[in-house]
């Protein structure tokens, strides 16, 4: 049965104490009975327990959200939009751990109304994978803008990123859309292909076999195609296919799944198309990992 302090004879008070801080006390109230040098230590016992517990979970709770609040910095806090073409992201950290992710995403306007996409994964969980992220993005913004080809971009982009000396390799994809010709330029450094919405079917586009920047011997083989009236383009990160308990060909078909059915009056925004594909997360035996993931729309 509870007491209330007023009602108790004997009222004991340990200070919270944790790497030097007083945090609080443990009050301890009983009727009856004085408390023994045993009853103090025990009690002083605890109360050091609690108050490394509570101070773990503090610095914990504070550093997550320092984490989060960095790698939002480094990601783009609005995106570009043009005639043509409409885009949106999504980008969700892990949910354990106060590491820092390296999944990016990023849309580059270019001269001549064409649009830039770009996704990676800088492999780590850690502030160097965070700081090798923002440093590939903001490169391969330059290289954009001097209007290097996807296939060349990246090539200069692997080169870049050696010349670094970090222990930390990444995947990328690099696109580039022509609204008026519809045509779509690409190619892939280790990077999982996007996947095209059309006529209310899903595919992967092509992407020949290459290493992730860092680790590649020659630049990726650039592929182009034409997107059809009412298209949806869907970029993405691992972290949206990997399951603990399917092979990730598996985890692509069903992506594919999931998005098959879309018809160009949902596709026009392209909000629509990444939430279908956010289906995915809720299956069983889904890897806890950072995911990013960036769709566009052309009507």
């Amino acid at each position: 049965m509870l007491t209330s302090l007023s009602q108790a004879s004997l009222l004991l008070s340990v200070p919270l104490l944790a790497h030097g801080r007083a945090l609080g006390a443990l009050a301890i109230a009983r009727r009856e009975g004085a408390y023994t040098m045993a009853d103090r230590q025990y009690l002083q016992g605890v109360a050091g327990r609690l108050a490394l517990a509570y101070d773990n979970a503090a610095r914990f709770r504070n550093e997550r959200h320092l984490a989060l609040t960095l790698q939002r910095a480094l990601l783009p806090q609005a995106l570009p939009q043009v005639p043509g073409l409409r885009t949106a992201s999504y980008y969700e950290a892990s949910a354990s751990g106060a590491e820092i992710g390296g999944d990016w995403y990023d849309v580059i306007a270019l001269p001549d109304g064409e649009m830039g996409l770009a996704i990676g994964d800088v492999m780590g969980h850690d502030v160097d994978a965070a700081t090798v992220m923002g440093r590939l993005r903001s490169t391969l913004r330059g290289f954009a803008l001097d209007r290097a080809s996807p296939g060349v971009l990246l090539g200069k982009l692997d080169a870049y990123l050696r010349s670094l000396d970090v222990d930390h390799f990444a995947t990328c994809l690099y696109a580039v859309y022509e609204p008026r010709t519809r045509r779509l330029r690409y190619a892939a450094s280790g990077h999982l292909p996007p996947l095209l919405a059309a006529g209310g079917t899903t595919s992967f586009l092509d992407v020949c076999p290459n290493a992730p920047l860092g680790l590649a011997d020659e630049p990726p083989v650039g592929h182009e195609t034409r997107l059809p009236p009412g298209a949806g383009l869907l970029l993405f990160t691992d972290g949206l296919v990997e399951n603990s308990h399917l092979p990730l060909d598996d985890g692509l078909a069903a992506l594919r799944r999931a998005c098959d059915g879309l018809t160009p009056p949902v596709l026009a925004d392209p909000q629509a198309f990444i939430d279908r594909a956010l289906g995915l997360l809720d299956i069983p035996g889904r890897v806890d990992d950072d995911t990013a993931l960036l769709a566009a729309s052309a009507p």
